[in-house]
């Protein structure tokens, strides 16, 4: 976007009626631009010889980013005599910032996760919307600085979904950022081959396979000991790659 801005003042000067015989007065002005760490930079002068109203000066804030700034207008006669005027302004030329807080891009969820996005702009978040996998959602309205902002997944359906979140400011500018998550509706399904039936042995071989539609990897617990008393048991938590045979042995005696 093109930031020149052009700023108008009221410039007037007593010595400008006593024009005569070679006497040609004149004031010169210079904008100076504020920010709000009170760092200044003089960017645009201009010479008026009379009376102006409006006087147009043109301030170049290109490279400055989005914020709260203060201008300045120092004006100086022939005589030495200074005087100034200061206004404030935000400059916005760009869309709210999106920012996604949970999960992460391209995570795998469980079906009815939140998301939760945080939404912010110098000139207040006006509204947001969506899109899901190319279908609108409605849109909200807050008018507020920063927006706290959450979409359920209970409805999505399994499988990766493509996210667009939409948010415009208060001054029209709109931004838009693309998420991609896989929701996960579906448990894993677990297969125990041993041990089945009575056993003879204290000590005994585990195997069993785990499997996920979509996650790579499965954790899992497993649980030995009294049906009394479970308080009183061994237990062994791993993760392991879905669809891969998992053994181990586990020692009855120790529960």
């Amino acid at each position: 976007n093109d930031k020149n801005l052009e700023f108008s003042y009221l410039i007037s000067e007593n010595s400008f009626s006593a024009r005569a015989n070679g006497f040609n007065p004149e004031v010169n002005c210079k904008l100076i631009i504020e920010d709000e760490e009170n760092n200044r930079d003089s960017n645009a002068e201009a010479t008026y010889n009379k009376n102006m109203n409006p006087a147009a000066i043109v301030s170049d804030l290109n490279g400055k980013q989005d914020n709260k700034y203060n201008a300045i207008m120092q004006c100086s006669d022939k005589a030495g005599f200074t005087t100034s005027v200061t206004s404030n302004f935000i400059l916005d030329t760009s869309g709210p910032i999106i920012h996604l807080d949970w999960p992460r891009n391209n995570d795998l969820v469980k079906g009815g996760s939140i998301i939760e996005l945080t939404l912010g702009d110098i000139s207040n978040v006006d509204s947001v919307w969506y899109e899901l996998n190319g279908i609108k959602s409605g849109l909200e309205r807050f008018g507020l600085g920063t927006v706290e902002y959450g979409i359920d997944t209970s409805t999505w359906v399994e499988g990766r979904s493509e996210l667009k979140i939409y948010a415009n400011d208060s001054l029209n500018n709109i931004n838009s950022q693309l998420f991609t998550f896989t929701v996960d509706n579906t448990k894993p399904n677990i297969e125990v081959l041993s041990p089945l039936g009575q056993l003879s042995n204290s000590t005994v071989r585990v195997q069993y396979r785990a499997t996920d539609t979509l996650s790579s990897t499965v954790t899992c617990n497993t649980f030995a000991g009294l049906i009394a008393d479970l308080s009183v048991s061994q237990t062994d938590l791993r993760e392991v790659n879905s669809g891969e045979l998992t053994s181990f042995d586990m020692n009855l005696n120790q529960s």
